[in-house]
């Protein structure tokens, strides 16, 4: 057994001491921080115990309370270094060490705690709680059996126990754990609420184990248990498809259709029921589908919106046409975006333009007395005003810019007070790079809609896109809190999309302090967001919401492919490998990051009036988000690397963030790694130009540079002969882009790009192509953006496209480049 606190056997403290020691627990306990340190302080104030091991170690629990992590857990070392016999020093170092998410340390520590006193309840739920946080099911499932064997009333255990049989695919155990605390205090134990949760969730294993029919039997047997009768409708319906039995199922979704006839899901599991799974393929049965729910439910929308995508010819006009008519007489500002999905089908969209463009001509030529069909009462005046919009947004799709404007600015003269119009405006002047006048119509919106927090992010955003990162802010400022810093509030807001456009702008700017401080930010969300879960463990156990929450943990362990975080981590490689190839561009910056003595006692000001506040472990160290720490590392590849890593260990989508981390794996001469982002890349886009760039760049790699032996030689041989039915480069190269022709910019860029990775042009020689390419772009090229434009200065300007170029060959560039958008605010600017 082992011994009382503050009695260990190497270290047992008198009466006195001995008192003040519990002083120290019972106020640690009651939350009296400053009380429990000043008693601690008394004990370790004395020569003779001022290593006291437990002393040391709860006064490193109270810090950690306090916020105070480094020092608590210096000193949580420091008592298990004095009195390692002390199953509470070694407790209270795994507490401290899972505050600093070093988890599997911090298993260790707990586990070495048990050594000393096995049957301590509360070091094996901490333990479980870490073992959970840190994906260990097998050691989870062990403590919880644990736990059971003397814990055995504790329905939180047992939910632990079937879980974590679950996690581990062994059903048929997570299944008999159930049924055990079902038999023995389910319903003494349970509210009604968490007996149906409960229920869901043994539904849920039987149906991960693959028997259906069992999973039929017992949802249905157990149907007036459940309180959530939706999700009970959804499961027996999925289930019920999943078997095979169509017409037992449309009926279950045809009911959830009666419920909520504007949930498209519904509508698309009874077409899989009536095994259509591909409207355009069968569209005569499709529509027969819509028209008869349409029948059945006249006021829902869905049977009139969903034939416009499968439907052509004559019959997409009759489905086409009311629809627009009856959304432009409504003023729904959301009409395109409904249209804009069957874009890529040319007929499609010539039917909607002649439509639109007639009307607009009827009504501008007779006005109120036009009429959009047969009924005969006179319009609104405001029909007009729609039809405009929709116009705008429809030759703006298309990349028309001077006809989006001409019925923008229309649109903006029928009305000057609609926000609907001053939106669409600016949209249009953004998409011709004039984002200083697109922003400042924005603007005016706000000032016409004071309390509209979208008009609000939309201006800050457009604000950002035109670099002006302080009027943003201050736009930005009007909703955060009073008397604090727009920037801290949307820190701690974790408000991504102001951090991540902030950093994109600061980027543009080269001002890579705050770029890097923004991308940090948002990389310590995304930690926040995974240790963030640590609280729902314990709790979803004892409420039994069991089948969201495996739910949860499985999103967790994915949260990383998030957009946002894919976004920032990309501009987050891309700068720190600017920063390895043109590290005179940051010169600049790090003189502008040192701080002036005003700034700094400004700065240690902001840091006093902060100390009240419980900071995130990864803040901690000041120099993690200071400017000068961040553009001036140790090893920017090392920094780079730590992108790159998340980048590989999951599943987005963004495919530069892919290529970005092939470069940085290429800069730090680790082929498997290349090779592990280069499949990354493949997989999120096999046919995109940058893949195609990243995978030649590894075939010149592997033939003119990889010289390694042995197992390293034989890994990366046997991953290439998969990845590549041609290993040459130059043949490689050829096949892509005798495969691929489209006259777009990307595909263009790509080919010059490759030619001078090959050695067939000179940096001289493919400028000069690149040139030819983008005076003949409005006439050659398949819908040339303005962004297509601004991403093709900013890489010739920094050397990455065909290498380092003169400035008159960049001014070149520019000057052509305005004169395809001569409105733009880039181009002006570097004129």
């Amino acid at each position: 057994m082992a011994p009382s606190l503050g009695q260990t056997s190497n270290q047992p403290l008198p009466a006195k001491e001995l008192n003040f020691f519990k002083k120290v627990i019972k106020n640690y306990e009651s939350r009296q921080y400053k009380n429990a340190l000043r008693c601690a302080k008394q004990i370790l104030s004395q020569p003779q115990f001022s290593n006291h091991g437990e002393t040391l170690a709860m006064k490193a629990l109270i810090l950690d309370s306090m916020g105070k992590y480094e020092e608590s857990l210096d000193l949580a070392k420091k008592g298990v270094d004095n009195d390692m016999k002390s199953y509470l020093c070694w407790h209270v170092y795994g507490l401290v060490l899972k505050t600093h998410r070093k988890y599997e340390v911090a298993i260790g520590a707990f586990k070495m705690s048990l050594r000393i006193d096995k049957q301590n309840h509360q070091v094996m739920r901490d333990l479980s709680m870490v073992q959970l946080q840190s994906r260990d099911y097998e050691g989870f499932r062990d403590t919880c059996f644990s736990l059971l064997s003397s814990k055995a009333s504790n329905k939180a255990i047992w939910m632990g126990y079937a879980v974590s049989h679950h996690m581990l695919n062994d059903f048929d155990m997570a299944l008999k754990t159930l049924e055990s605390f079902k038999k023995s205090s389910l319903k003494e134990r349970a509210t009604v609420s968490e007996v149906s949760e409960f229920t869901f969730y043994q539904n849920m294993i039987i149906q991960d184990s693959g028997n259906l029919q069992a999973a039929l039997e017992h949802l249905e047997s157990n149907a007036a248990i459940f309180v959530d009768k939706l999700k009970y409708h959804l499961t027996r319906g999925s289930i019920l498809f999943n078997l095979g039995r169509f017409v037992q199922a449309e009926q279950v979704f045809i009911n959830l259709i009666s419920r909520n006839p504007e949930n498209t899901d519904y509508y698309k599991w009874v077409q899989r029921c009536r095994q259509i799974e591909d409207e355009s393929k069968d569209p005569v049965r499709a529509n027969e589908l819509y028209v008869e729910i349409g029948e059945r439910f006249p006021k829902a929308n869905v049977p009139k919106i969903n034939p416009i995508y499968f439907l052509e010819g004559e019959q997409f006009e009759k489905v086409l046409f009311p629809l627009i008519i009856s959304y432009i007489r409504k003023g729904v500002p959301s009409l395109f975006k409904l249209l804009r999905v069957f874009y890529d089908n040319e007929a499609k969209v010539a039917t909607v333009e002649k439509f639109v463009t007639e009307k607009i001509e009827e009504f501008e030529k007779n006005g109120t007395k036009a009429h959009l069909d047969s009924n005969e009462n006179e319009e609104e005046p405001d029909v007009l005003l729609w039809l405009y919009l929709l116009a705008a947004q429809h030759f703006d799709f298309l990349q028309l810019p001077s006809k989006a404007l001409t019925y923008a600015k229309k649109a903006v003269d029928h009305t000057p007070t609609a926000i609907d119009s001053l939106i669409v405006y600016s949209r249009c002047l953004k998409h011709i790079g004039s984002t200083e006048l697109a922003a400042s119509q924005l603007e005016i919106a706000c000032s016409l809609e004071v309390g509209d927090r979208f008009l609000n992010t939309k201006c800050s955003k457009y604000l950002l896109l035109d670099g002006d990162i302080e009027a943003a802010g201050k736009m930005a400022s009007k909703f955060t809190r009073e008397n604090e810093s727009h920037e801290s509030y949307l820190d701690e807001m974790q408000c991504m999309w102001f951090q991540f456009d902030y950093g994109l702008a600061a980027y543009k700017k080269c001002d890579f302090g705050n770029a890097l401080k923004k991308v940090h930010q948002i990389d310590t969300h995304f930690t926040q967001f995974y240790a963030d879960q640590f609280d729902f463990h314990g709790y979803c156990m004892r409420k039994m919401t069991l089948t969201g929450y495996v739910k949860f943990l499985k999103m967790e362990d994915n949260v990383r492919d998030h957009d946002y975080f894919e976004k920032a981590a990309a501009l987050g490689m891309k700068t720190y490998l600017r920063m390895i190839d043109r590290p005179e561009d940051f010169v600049d910056c790090v003189s502008k990051t040192k701080l002036t003595d005003q700034e700094k006692k400004a700065k240690k000001k902001e840091g006093k009036a902060e100390n009240g506040k419980k900071k995130d472990i990864e803040t901690i160290n000041p120099k993690n988000l200071d400017l000068q720490f961040l553009v001036t590392p140790k090893s920017p590849l090392d920094e780079a690397i730590k992108f790159a890593s998340s980048i590989i260990a999951f599943n987005g989508t963004n495919v530069e963030a892919a290529v970005l981390a092939f470069e940085v794996y290429s800069k730090a001469q680790k082929p498997l790694l290349m090779l592990k982002a280069l499949q990354k890349a493949i997989v999120r886009g096999p046919n995109n130009p940058l893949t195609h760039i990243a995978k030649l760049k590894f075939l010149i790699y592997y033939k003119d540079q990889f010289k390694e032996e042995g197992v390293l030689k034989d890994a990366v041989d046997g991953i290439v002969s998969k990845l590549f039915k041609e290993t040459d480069p130059s043949t490689f190269n050829a096949q892509y882009f005798s495969n691929n022709q489209q006259n777009s910019l990307k595909l263009k860029l790509a080919q010059i790009r490759c030619d001078y990775l090959l050695g067939k042009a000179t940096t001289a020689e493919a400028s000069l192509t690149l040139l030819n390419l983008i005076k003949n772009g409005p006439s050659s090229l398949y819908r040339l953006s303005y962004k297509e434009c601004a991403t093709l200065l900013a890489e010739v300007s920094i050397g990455s496209l065909i290498g380092n170029v003169s400035p008159d060959f960049v001014s070149q560039l520019q000057s052509t480049l305005s004169s395809i958008y001569p409105e733009a605010c880039l181009f002006k600017a570097l004129a």
